[in-house]
């Protein structure tokens, strides 16, 4: 058999599989435009221009519904409808789903972030080591 495959049964495999596609490894071509801020990818599936104060420093797939910044968002791994990321918030590795919000100043990295979960400002949600 050709192409790739993955069990994504779990959250650490659902999120190597995001990582799988940002790193060249599944080879697909998402929905929507692509631009680039700051010399990177960034592919948004909506017809809206990014809102200014983005900094992307790696790919970044944003699903319909471009997610919505209340004071300028930084930059996301992928997000889905409806998603909120405030001020000086930053997301690594991370995937959010629907009506997610990120209040000011969070720190998100290697997470999946189920629907309308809400992470307060200031707080950290990191991987276990």
């Amino acid at each position: 058999m050709r192409g790739y495959w993955r069990d994504i049964g779990d959250p650490e495999s659902y999120l190597a599989a995001h990582r799988d596609y940002f790193d060249g490894t599944m080879r697909i071509v998402p929905p929507g435009e692509l631009r680039q801020i700051g010399g990177k990818p960034l592919w948004i599936e909506a017809r809206r221009r990014s809102d200014p104060g983005v900094e992307v420093r790696a790919t970044v797939v944003i699903g319909p519904g471009l997610p919505r910044g209340r004071r300028g968002p930084p930059a996301g791994r992928g997000a889905r409808p409806g998603t909120v990321v405030d001020a000086r918030s930053e997301l690594r590795r991370t995937v959010t789903w629907e009506e997610v919000v990120i209040n000011e100043g969070a720190r998100i990295e290697e997470a999946v972030l189920g629907a309308r979960v809400q992470v307060g400002a200031g707080t950290v949600v990191e991987r276990a080591r």
